[in-house]
């Protein structure tokens, strides 16, 4: 842990992206909302489009939602938008526990042995008998080292996870309350009930208002309390105080920038009052986000599109500057480097530049640390990180002589750039075996693919009819069009399969809704062979949309078809 500590605050974070701009920022006078949540790649889709009004026209929705919700979760009605990323507040608190064989069925709390609750489980198993799990319960939440059965875990001291998801209240009728609302005061009124799973909000309305309000319940913890490793539970010292009150989680309301973004980034400012978490993705993608808004005075449609679809990382701009500056006597080496003397940091699949930085980036993220940490902490430290590993690096890049730059297995100090020319040449020779020696034809999307793997896919030959894909496709996961693939699976097996998605993407014009444009993976069925099961990928794919059509006279212009079901 000690050798490892600069690193603790980095873990993976693969979010969402949203933003909203006021009629002053947009190009139509009104404002415009856009939002692309980012999850695991699903087969069929986990979203599916939908609209629901009813007669008496006091609720007419449309967006996004999940099977078994009766609500739009995300989307627009006749008076508002809204958008959605997570916040990732903290809201989880290992605690140890003092157990002792002289106090059977207790556990010590403040000097005071006190009884578990014990709730059973019963897990049904297909072809046999039940079987019954005794949950034992402190204060603080289930022993969770209970299940923990391996040798190594047998040896730890007991733990009890608190997690606010224990409180056991859903978001139903919170997504029925925002489906209603028609204005700030009950948009915001709506997301009291957001208890779980954190949201950062954007907003918009008819009004010409814009907002953004964070949700979710996050405890208060003892001062000093940061959550990032296990704490006594037995004192009483650490247990949670209380949680912060909704009207003090963070809010904006028609801010002077004329626009709120966000990316998963730390949503607060260094004198905001309370602690919601020590961890928070990466800036790279909010970054990339402001830089594109603040670019143009006002921004058209086509514009917050192409913000969704960009794949410019500031992340790589900043690591190819340095790359630019370095010097080698190996011809082709060279000729890569020079590939980065005022190279914008694009990570286009039709990009040789980008292949060439991406196998660099891996080296440099090994070359710096696995000697270090050493070959399994390593390994542990990739794939918990993911996207945010390279966050010390970006840190560091202007400090070529940190520590964290030597190799410790070498007599001599080496420095930044020592590590990069290294990498680099690494590079350079694994894509030179790969894809011969022209680097002209070393094109990100030959090694950079995704499929929409099924549930069944994965036995032949259903493979060939469920799985969709390989695509060849760009980015990475520092870009807005986040594109992520496994770094230890990238190291270790070559391989740069895409595992998380714009699982949709929309954006919102309030000079009509009609406007709405739309477009998600694969499609809005689920049932294999069905037209329109993956009829939305080569759009998603090639940066298309559709158009959502909202008032009758558009629907009944664009429908196929209409399916009556009665009672």
């Amino acid at each position: 842990a000690a050798t490892a500590n600069p690193l603790l605050r980095h873990y993976e974070w693969l979010g969402s992206n949203d933003w909203v701009i006021d009629g002053s920022k947009s190009a139509t006078g009104k404002p415009m909302l856009a939002n692309d949540p980012h999850l695991g790649l699903r087969n069929p889709n986990i979203w599916y489009e939908i609209q629901l009004s009813t007669s008496d026209g006091k609720l007419d929705v449309a967006g996004f939602s999940f099977a078994g919700i009766p609500g739009v979760v995300v989307g627009h009605n006749q008076s508002i938008a809204w958008g959605v990323t997570n916040v990732g507040p903290d809201v989880q608190d290992l605690f140890l526990e003092k157990l002792d064989s002289a106090h059977p069925g207790q556990y010590l709390y403040k000097d005071q042995w006190l009884p578990y609750q014990v709730v059973t489980e019963t897990i049904k198993i297909k072809g046999q008998p039940d079987e019954a799990l005794a949950v034992r319960i402190t204060k603080h939440g289930p022993l969770i080292t209970d299940v923990m059965t391996s040798t190594a875990n047998s040896k730890l001291q007991p733990m009890a996870l608190d997690w606010v998801g224990n409180q056991k209240e859903g978001l139903v009728n919170s997504v029925l309350a925002l489906d209603h609302a028609q204005d700030w005061a009950q948009f915001r009124a709506a997301l009291k009930g957001w208890v779980q799973a954190g949201q950062n909000f954007v907003y918009a309305d008819q009004q010409g208002n814009i907002g953004y309000q964070a949700t979710g319940r996050v405890p208060i913890k003892a001062k000093g309390d940061d959550g990032m490793l296990p704490v006594e539970g037995w004192t009483g010292a650490h247990d949670w105080n209380d949680y912060v009150p909704f009207e003090q989680l963070p809010m904006l309301y028609n801010p002077p920038s004329h626009y709120v973004a966000t990316a998963n980034f730390r949503p607060y400012g260094p004198d905001y009052q309370y602690f919601l978490g020590a961890r928070f993705a990466a800036p790279w993608r909010i970054m990339r986000i402001r830089e594109m808004i603040a670019a143009k005075d006002k921004l058209s449609q086509t514009d917050m599109e192409a913000i969704q679809h960009d794949q410019h990382s500031v992340q790589a701009r900043a690591i190819g500057a340095k790359l630019a500056a370095l010097h080698s006597s190996d011809p082709l080496v060279q000729q890569a480097i020079d590939r980065f003397k005022n190279w914008d940091g694009s990570l286009a699949g039709d990009s040789a530049t980008a292949a060439i930085y991406e196998l660099a980036y891996l080296q440099i993220l090994q070359l710096t640390f696995k000697d270090n940490l050493g070959a399994d902490l390593f390994k542990e430290y990739i794939n918990t990180s993911g996207a945010e590993a390279g966050l010390w690096l970006y840190e560091n890049l202007d400090n070529p002589t940190a520590s964290w730059w030597d190799d410790v297995t070498t007599a001599q100090k080496e420095t930044r750039d020592d590590i990069m020319l290294k990498s680099i040449s690494n590079a350079v020779a694994d894509l030179k075996g790969r894809l011969g020696g022209n680097i002209d034809g070393w094109q990100w999307n030959k090694l950079h693919t995704i499929t929409f793997a099924h549930p069944l896919g994965s036995v032949k030959p259903l493979d060939i009819f469920l799985n969709q894909g390989p695509y060849p496709v760009g980015g990475d996961s520092s870009t807005v069009n986040v594109s992520p693939y496994d770094l230890f699976d990238a190291m270790s097996k070559a391989t740069y399969a895409q595992y998380w998605v714009p699982s949709y993407r929309a954006v919102y014009d309030l000079t009509d809704w009609n406007k709405t444009q739309i477009v998600m993976p694969m499609g809005e069925a689920a049932t294999t062979g069905a037209s329109h099961v993956n009829d939305q990928t080569p759009l998603w794919l090639g940066n298309g949309y559709l158009a959502f059509p909202y008032d009758q006279a558009a629907i009944d212009a664009a429908k196929e078809g209409t399916l009556t079901l009665m009672p």
